[in-house]
This record gives C-alpha cells, structure tokens and sequence, in this order.
C-alpha cells in the first residue's frame, strides 16, 4: 500500500480501547486542522489504515516504519496483549525508545527512578518495555476519559491533552500548537459563514454579515479564553508530571509551584504534597504540629479546624489521653487511653463509653455513658450524632448516639458465627451531613461467601433506627456519603458504586480504583488509600481514582519481597483533612501552606533562566510571587 507517511502510529488493545483509540485519532487528525486540509495530522490505526493483506504483520511493519512516533496505549490489556508486544519490539528496534510516548487508559504505570524501570506495581506496563528504557519515558494521563462520555475538541480537557501529544510530536510548545487550533477554528468558522452569506441576498447578506461579526467576535474572543485556559491547564500538568520525576529537590519544588500558580486544581496540590514530602522534603522548613513532647504516632482522633485554624488533637500517650489544643495551648487529661473529639472539637468520646465536654483551663465535664466502642465512631457534620459498633455479650449492635450520650439508639446487626466480621475493616459505618440517615457495612463473614459484605441504610427516628434497604457488596473497603448527602459511596472489588441511600439502586457511574486497602475521605475529591504490600500511602482524586500524591512510609522488609508498614502506622487524614498522617510523618495539605513552604524553601522567585533549566520549556514562572525575570 503506498502512503506518503504517517506522523503517529497508535499501538492498542482493541478489548480495552477499541472505543477510546477512535476517538484520539479523530482528535489527533481534527487539531489545528485548516479548512482547506482533510486532516491536519496523518495517524495509523489498524482499522482505519489496513486494506485487505493476507500478509498482516508485513502490512503493519509497514506502517510502522512510515510513522514518525509510536503512540502505546497503554492498559492491563494492552500489557497482556502479544500483538501490542510484537509491535513496542518492532518500534524499539527500529526507531529507539526516543519516538515512543504513551498514553494511559487504565491501571498503574509508574517510573522508578532507582532502578530505572516500570515499578512493581505498574500493570500497565507491557513486559516488552521492562528493562529497555534508559530513561523515563513520556506519559500522558488520561485514565479520566474512562468516566467521559463526549470525546471530542468541544470537550476543554480532552483537546489540553491532545494539545500536549501534538506539541510533543510537532517538537513545539504547548502554547504554540494550541494558539494556532484556536486560529484554525476561527479562520473555519469564518469561511463558513462566508460561504453561506454569498448564497443570500444582498439584504440579508448585509443583516447576516452585521450580526454574524458581533457573534464571531464574541465567539473568537470566547474560544480563545478557552484555548488559552486549556493550554495553561496542560502546561501545568506538565509541569506536574515533570516535578514528580525530578530528582533534584529544587527543581521538583519550582515545578510543583509553577503547576499549582497556573492551574490551581487538586492535581496540582498534590503535586506540591508529593514534592515538599518527597525529593524536597530536604529543603522545607515543616510547621511543627504537635507540642515537643508529644509524637505523631500518638494521634487517635482530631477536630476540624477552629476559628484560629488550629483545631484539638486527641492523643494516646504513656501516661493516659491527652487533648491538645493547637491555638490556645491548652490541654485535657482524661482517663482512659483513646478518646475521639468531635469535629468542633467541644466533646470527646472515650473508647469505654464515657463523654466529656471539655471546658476552659482544662476542665473536663462528664456528660454521659454510653455502650462502650467496638470500632472508631463517625460523626455528623455538625458533631451532634455519631454511630458506631457495640460488641456486647448479647450480640452486636449498630448505636447511634448524640454527643452527649443522652439520646441512644441501636438495632442489632450480624455478624459471622466466628467473629470474623469484627475485625480490621469489616465494619464500616457513615452518618449523613444532616444527622438524619446511616448507612452500615458489615462483613465480610455475614454470609455464605466469604469475601461478600452487607450494605444496609437506616433512617434515624426518635424511636430508633429504621431500615431503609439493604444489598451485597464484594471485597473489604468502606461506605460514605456524599458531602452534600445525596448518595452513598461505597467500594465493591476494584470499583466504587454510586448508590441512591434510601433505595440503594445505582445513582450514578462507578468510579475504577486501582488500589488495594480502603479509602478514606477528606471529602468528595480526596481520598487517602494506605500502605499496601509493595505500594505507598497515596492520595487519590476521586472521580477518576487517580493518584496525584504518594507519600513516604516508615517500613520494615517482609518476606513476600515487598514491604509492610510498621505496626500502628495506619494513614489518617488530621483536622478535617488539611494534615495528613503516616508512619513516616506529618504533612500539611492545604494549598497555600505548602505554597508558603515551598517558596520558603525556594528562597522567593525563580529566575526564568534557572526554570528553563528545570522544565526545558522557555517560561516566565508566576509561582511565589515573583515575575520570573532574570534580574
């Protein structure tokens, strides 16, 4: 088949992106594409670039030697797939590993900078590429369009990426190729419009002409806001991925700054938390939390944060439970050892059932008894009510309870015949923001099937509980509701379902998660998954699960050749999620802290000659405050 060269040749699994492929090629062909082109990018895929051959693998070399780049998508599938291997051999003996840039569609593909490989985790990663890049390669995110459902240039997020792959295959920035696609429409738009006028007459061509340039000016000036939104959105994404694989502390903090100041998402946070944590952990300054004498493997429970933006930690130490207050330096003693505070912090909730109001100058009141706690309570929003499990001789119990121990509710649940279901993660209970709805997951030893789980709402009466539905769920993970409380969250295998509370039916499309342990929620854009054999703490972005931050882990080795975390080390979001707890740590999130410490760090600006140096990108860095002028 004669052709006169391809600028990309996509490599897929069509099991896993027979759907997704389509649509990056048509978005490939149609960028920046002038009205007078058929397409502005000449792109290989199997379906659309193979005539009849009886010789399939000779027609394919073929194209694969006529294409400039080599674009993997890449997936668990694509990985498995022996197709997808014969074509990464072809392309790396002929072309390099220089010309390959992948795009990721599913799973886990990580870079491990000490061994100069695919991690252990990445499934993603096709056994044909292990051990044959010498440096890291190009990766481009876009797991997310699995939960996108209009794949096309009118989608903002989806033409910044095709503008990042464009850009790394015309060799130019990304600014430049997305100015140019927002050139192109205009200069389509307009031949349109003018090719229709000339059908009309000379009225209405005149009325046409008139009104049509108030809308195309208001249209350009529009599309060109969103163009330039969209390219800034994908540099600093670019930014970001670049901060997490430097090696160097300084330039993984510029580049993580840099990222935030110009897109300022939650990616981009938790770039900034993967850099002042990780390469830059050497050169920040850290705010202490806690007092000196007090260690962070000692938190049990914390408030949201106070008025002041402290808030109140609860502490298990050797001597008893301590409660400290971060703004005011006060502190409680309070008898037992684990107590868990309110979110505002006004009560605490010993592990035997004892609440105390905790008063000025270190007074504690007693406000009440209540069944002691079989697992860690969960509080309304507003702090008033609060469930958890009771295990007593007669059996277990679901308590709802108010902060003061004087309205208690409870309603058996069942548990397995061995106990099995009250252990680690079988229990996980939520409350809605309005106090007025619980959901309960129980298992996973309450049936038959061993790794199945039961799910059940209830609605809160002054009489008790009522329930509302129930249904089964698979694997170990944890149930919440939705910050608004409109829907219920809960893990089932390897996704998380979206399901009406009062029904329990499907209220929406699961979200995919990679991970193994539960999540755990700040609120519905974050979530803390744990240590898990060989991988690290993470933060992850609901809805596309992605991970936007790992975070260091105090570990020990165990014999299955990864690695478990030391006992107790369990992750923990701290003061309503702006801290975030480890084995190995504490680490602020929110985003004008780390801001205010990485530029510390950095010791103000960054020379617009030193940010080359980082991100091989010509730009005037914005982040901390500085113009980003060589002076």
């Amino acid at each position: 088949m004669a052709q006169s060269g391809y600028q990309a040749f996509i490599s897929y699994s069509h099991s896993a992106d027979g759907a997704f492929a389509p649509a990056l090629q048509r978005g490939l062909q149609q960028f920046a594409r002038s009205w007078r082109q058929r397409r502005a990018m000449e792109v290989f895929r199997d379906e659309t670039g193979l005539a009849v051959d009886p010789d399939l693998w000779g027609a394919i070399t073929t194209a694969l030697d006529a294409s400039e780049w080599f674009l993997l998508l890449a997936s668990p599938q694509a990985a498995a797939s022996h197709w997808v291997g014969q074509e990464i051999q072809h392309c790396l003996a002929t072309k390099g590993a220089d010309r390959i840039l992948i795009v990721l569609t599913e799973g886990t593909l990580g870079w491990d900078a000490d061994s100069g490989d695919f991690s252990a985790e990445s499934d993603a990663a096709h056994p044909a590429l292990r051990g044959l890049l010498t440096t890291a390669p190009r990766i481009i995110d876009l797991s997310w369009a699995r939960q996108e459902t209009e794949l096309t240039l009118d989608n903002p997020r989806f033409r910044a990426d095709i503008a990042r792959i464009v850009a790394l295959i015309r060799d130019e920035p990304v600014q430049q190729v997305a100015d140019r696609d927002s050139t192109e429409r205009r200069r389509t738009r307009t031949v349109v419009r003018s090719a229709l006028g000339a059908l009309a007459t000379a009225t209405a061509v005149a009325v046409v002409a008139a009104t049509a340039a108030g809308v195309s000016w208001q249209a350009a000036a529009a599309e060109r806001a969103t163009a330039e939104a969209a390219a800034q959105t994908a540099l600093a994404r670019e930014f970001a991925a670049k901060s997490r694989s430097a090696q160097d502390p300084r330039a993984a903090l510029a580049l993580a700054v840099e990222a935030y100041a110009l897109a300022p998402e939650t990616a981009q946070t938790g770039a900034l938390l993967a850099a002042i944590s990780g390469p830059g952990a050497d050169l920040v300054d850290l705010p202490p939390l806690l007092p000196d004498e007090y260690r962070p493997e000692q938190i049990r429970s914390s408030s949201s944060p106070g008025d002041a933006g402290g808030g109140r930690l609860s502490l298990a130490t050797p001597t008893g439970s301590v409660v400290v207050d971060l703004s005011a330096d006060d502190t409680w003693e309070l008898p037992g050892r684990t107590h868990y505070l309110t979110p505002d912090g006004a009560r605490a909730v010993g592990a035997d059932g004892r609440i105390f109001g905790l008063g000025p100058d270190g007074a504690a009141e007693p406000l009440g008894t209540i069944p002691e706690l079989g697992t860690e309570p969960v509080f309304a929003a507003d702090g008033d009510a609060f469930v958890y499990r009771h295990d007593g001789a007669g059996g277990a119990e679901l308590i709802v309870s108010d902060s003061a121990g004087r309205n208690v509710r409870s309603v058996p649940v069942p548990l397995g015949a061995d106990g099995a279901g009250c252990s680690g993660e079988a229990s996980s209970f939520a409350i809605s923001p309005d106090g007025g709805r619980i959901a309960a997951r129980i298992g996973p030893a309450w049936s038959a099937a061993p790794l199945r789980a039961r799910l059940t709402t209830y609605a809160i009466g002054d009489d008790g509980l009522t329930e509302l539905a129930t249904t089964e769920v698979a694997g170990v993970g944890t149930v919440r509701f939705t910050d608004d409380g409109t829907a219920l969250w809960v893990r089932d295998d390897a996704e998380v379902r979206i399901l009406a509370p009062d029904t329990l039916e499907t209220a929406g499309p699961s979200m995919s998660i990679s991970r193994a342990g539960p999540l755990h929620y700040a609120h519905d854009a974050l979530a803390l998954a744990p240590a898990d054999g060989c991988a690290l703490p993470g933060i992850v972005h609901p809805p596309t699960m992605a991970t936007i931050a790992e975070l260091p882990a105090a570990l020990e080795y165990a014999e299955s050749g990864c690695y478990d975390t030391t006992a107790g080390s369990e992750s923990r979001w701290l003061l309503g999620g702006s801290w975030v707890r480890t084995s190995a740590g504490l680490w602020p999130t929110d985003a004008a802290r780390m801001l205010a410490i990485a530029c510390d760090a950095l010791d103000g600006a960054v020379s617009r000659e030193e940010f080359i140096g980082f991100s091989a990108v010509d730009h005037a860095p914005i982040g901390c405050a500085g113009t980003g002028e060589d002076s």
